[in-house]
């Protein structure tokens, strides 16, 4: 296999390229943001029985018909009968499906109209819809030990425009819409409660989809046979090499030996999804800031010792948040740099133009990963940090984090900016 990885950093005097480069990994594929939502289902009006002219008392039945009986509009705002939620659905994987059906991950709510009979089911709210992280849902709460005890913590990233890798070139200008990603790499733990609801918690048809990217289609069906069949065999798939599988270590390690496919499946059971490879670095990278590496501030710093990211020679995979505070980005996360490359949603490709909420979602060899390892030395760390590999391929230093709407009212933790 070769190994493709990209640093770009900047300095004072300019625009440094790390060492150790051999190719371009980047990806492309840009989708536009859709602004319009959900279409809403249309009024439907029923009259039983009566005739006559249109418009008489009764209604569109005419004069002897019965009252018109609405039908629950799904899409207005109003928890009426027949429906699970009704959130306006005004945003996509917002926990509220197109139908009025709750989403995976999520729960929803309403309160009913205190005029209302007893035995009304309406509710002139909204629905109001909370991400519930099953991973963490156990009757033993996970801790993690970095400065968020959190370890379902997922941190606001606003949106805005930089330049993706660093790199001042037009083809690299992106722009992301807000998202939430999440605080820390999922965990040994939190896994263990997705294998305990495996395969029930493999992914439905299309779900997992980016909402800001509306030509994201989320989970493929062809997917499910890269899926192992049942528990037994997703417990030996985490088993990649005799040495260093983190699995059975400890609930606070970072997850290894995970493919693509059973990332992307634990993501959208957890109620998110992965992140694109643009998110990903925008969220290192500060934002517009362009920092080198994550914690570095001023951007320009360039910094790195082991009281900021796990690198080698470390041994192996540290638990999660281990060089928290000082290693966190500016959004929040930890490990963004060093412990383990991460699983992002794109497939590698070059950059062939500039960037909205794009994602590279056209088939080719190798799915990018972000962040450099503890396998990696300090020049594997910056922000812009790529790898590549195929998606059914596990690694002892590949792991993921999950990104996840923006919607207010998530139970997910909200990590202040640094």
């Amino acid at each position: 296999m070769i190994r493709r990885v990209e640093q770009r950093a900047a300095t004072n005097l300019g625009w440094r390229l790390a060492s150790g480069l051999v190719g371009l990994v980047t990806a492309a594929g840009c989708g536009m943001f859709s602004d319009s939502g959900q279409q809403k289902s249309p009024v439907v009006v029923v009259t039983p029985g009566g005739g006559g002219a249109g418009g008489a008392p009764g209604g569109v039945g005419g004069a002897g018909g019965l009252p018109k009986v609405p039908l629950p509009v799904c899409g207005n705002g109003i928890l009426e009968e027949g429906e699970a939620c009704d959130d306006g659905n005004t945003d996509p994987a917002d926990g509220c499906g197109p139908l009025c059906v709750q989403e995976s991950g999520w729960t929803c709510s309403a309160p009913v109209a205190s005029s209302a009979p007893a035995s009304a089911s309406v509710s002139p709210s909204p629905s109001t819809c909370t991400a519930t992280h099953p991973s963490c849902g156990g009757a033993v709460p996970l801790v993690c030990h970095g400065t968020d005890p959190d370890c379902c913590g997922s941190g606001m990233v606003p949106g805005g425009i930089f330049q993706r890798d660093g790199f001042p070139d037009p083809l690299y200008a992106a722009s992301v819409s807000d998202f939430r990603l999440d605080t820390y790499e999922v965990t040994v733990g939190r896994f263990r409660a997705f294998i305990d609801a495996y395969p029930g918690s493999k992914p439905a048809p299309r779900t997992g989809r980016n909402p800001n990217d509306y030509i994201d289609p989320g989970w493929d069906t062809a997917w499910d046979a890269q899926l192992p069949v049942d528990q037994a065999a997703l417990i030996a798939s985490l088993q990649c090499d005799s040495v260093y599988p983190t699995w059975g270590k400890g609930d606070d390690l970072a997850l290894n030996c995970v493919t693509w496919y059973e990332a992307l499946a634990f993501c959208i059971w957890d109620g998110g999804r992965l992140p694109t490879s643009a998110e990903w670095n925008y969220a290192a990278a500060g934002g517009a800031e362009g920092r080198i590496f994550p914690w570095s501030s001023p951007p320009s710093e360039d910094h790195i010792d082991a009281r900021h990211a796990v690198y080698s020679p470390a041994e192996g995979v540290a638990h999660v948040g281990s060089t928290s505070p000082d290693g966190d980005g500016k959004f929040g996360q930890a490990d963004l740099s060093g412990n383990l490359w991460e699983w992002t949603q794109d497939w590698y490709a070059p950059y062939d133009s500039v960037c909205h909420d794009c994602a590279n979602l056209i088939p080719s060899v190798d799915r990018v990963t972000r962040g450099g390892s503890w396998y990696d030395d300090a020049s594997y760390q910056v922000a812009a940090s790529i790898d590549t590999y195929p998606p059914a391929f596990p690694v002892n230093y590949v792991g993921f984090r999950c990104a996840r709407s923006p919607r207010a009212g998530s139970a997910a933790t909200s990590t202040a900016p640094r």
